[in-house]
């Protein structure tokens, strides 16, 4: 994400729409951002993003490896 601020800035947006109205957005260590407002946390870390995608594949995600 740091090689590309589009996409930085496009987790940043999209992380402060889904906490809504006063959140702070913050840089996640391992890249991407985590937002924050009471009662809320959004992460779109690059460490959270790669393991919903991995769950997204369940099953399919074996094969990989399985070869």
């Amino acid at each position: 994400c740091a090689e590309n601020p589009a996409v930085t800035e496009r987790l940043r947006r999209t992380a402060a729409d889904r906490t809504g109205p006063g959140a702070r957005v913050l840089a996640a260590p391992d890249g991407g951002v985590i937002a924050v407002a009471p009662g809320r946390r959004v992460d779109c870390s690059v460490s959270a993003l790669a393991e919903h995608a991995v769950d997204l594949l369940g099953a399919e995600v074996e094969r990989l490896w399985a070869s």
